[in-house]
């Protein structure tokens, strides 16, 4: 049950097949075993950029090693600052050897990597301290992001400093600045949370902000665990349900994450080898006009995943209808990946 809930942030993005095109740098800047990447990193004063990609299944990995990776302005720039190594999970065993696999799958686990492409930049003993993935445009805007990254590691460090300095609401408003860079990688994320909302109470508006942010925390577990978890579906739907009405209430952080769940608790019947069930659930959650466009959009396409495995052509027509829900959606304009996605199903069956 478990590789459900791990693929499920991928399929909510698109992450598909397209065996015709390569992922990542595809040359010789490309390292493929940690400890020497790792070895180099330390003698020549580097960081680690750690690319997990899936070369033969994962969409916007290909389109970023075609985009970005592989492009000669990235790898005059990374070069300079970075030790690149491509960690790369195919559905296919002839790809890569199993003692690379093994490796690969080591370090997948160590990071908790759940989406794919997950982009890593991290220090010389690979101690991460940024998260990023497929970003459009180019070269030329993902290294103005990745600059970005790491000016906002310089500053996080030195507000960490300040922070041991400090103690009450100073501190508190210290390390929510630091809470709050987008993309930085924050391994007690969750233990820091808690103390801002612990030692926050004399400034209400920061304590209030960090209530929700703790609910919604608590709610994203609850959920995980009834998708994966589970022995028995209706129970846990209905759990499932209260608990994603509960997160949608608040309005919190990552509006991917009610169609993440969304998803995942109808791919959970075909587990529990309910498939018919499933069906029913994807169709009649799809028809609730009350859910977010985005949240109908994924139900769809869930629902046209499980078709796909006993009538492909419906299952295209029902993916269609929920993508001309906001025909210019990024995941509208990443038809060809699903449907090419509903074909696998379609050969699984």
């Amino acid at each position: 049950m478990k590789i459900v809930f791990r693929l499920i942030s991928s399929i909510v993005i698109g992450l598909v097949l397209s065996a015709s095109a390569v992922a990542g740098g595809g040359g010789k800047e490309w390292l493929t075993d940690m400890d020497q990447a790792q070895a180099i990193a330390k003698k020549e004063d580097k960081d680690i950029l750690m690319f997990f990609t899936g070369s033969d299944w994962c969409g916007y990995c290909i389109k970023l090693g075609n985009e970005v990776f592989s492009k000669k302005e990235f790898l005059e720039y990374a070069l300079q600052h970075f030790v690149l190594v491509e960690l790369d999970l195919p559905s296919a065993d002839d790809i890569i050897t199993e003692e690379q696999r093994e490796h690969n799958e080591f370090w997948r686990v160590k990071l908790e990597v759940s989406g794919f492409p997950s982009v890593f930049l991290t220090d010389a003993s690979a101690d991460p301290y940024a998260l990023t993935g497929y970003k459009k445009g180019g070269p030329k805007p993902y290294i103005e992001y990745i600059e970005q990254l790491r000016a906002n590691d310089v500053r996080i460090q030195k507000y960490m400093a300040d922070a041991e300095q400090l103690s009450g609401v100073e501190r508190a408003r210290i390390l929510d600045k630091v809470l709050k860079f987008k993309g930085a990688f924050i391994e007690n994320r969750a233990e820091l949370e808690r103390e801002v909302l612990e030692i926050s109470k004399s400034d209400k508006s920061l304590n209030a902000e960090y209530k929700v942010v703790q609910r919604a925390n608590q709610l994203q577990v609850e959920m995980g665990e009834r998708v994966v978890f589970g022995a028995e579906p209706e129970e846990n739907f209905q759990a499932a349900t209260q608990l994603l009405q509960e997160y949608s209430d608040i309005k919190y952080q990552d509006e991917q994450v009610i169609p993440k769940f969304m998803l995942g608790m109808g791919l959970l019947y075909s587990e529990l080898g309910q498939p018919e069930a499933g069906i029913a659930f994807y169709a009649k959650e799809y028809r609730n006009v009350n859910y977010p466009i985005m949240t109908r959009m994924t139900i769809g396409y869930g629902w046209a995943l499980l078709v796909a495995k006993t009538d492909y052509e419906k299952s295209v027509q029902i993916l269609d209808e929920a993508l001309a829900l906001d025909p210019e959606s990024e995941m509208a304009k990443g038809r060809d990946h699903l449907v090419a996605q509903l074909k696998i199903q379609q050969l699984k069956k």
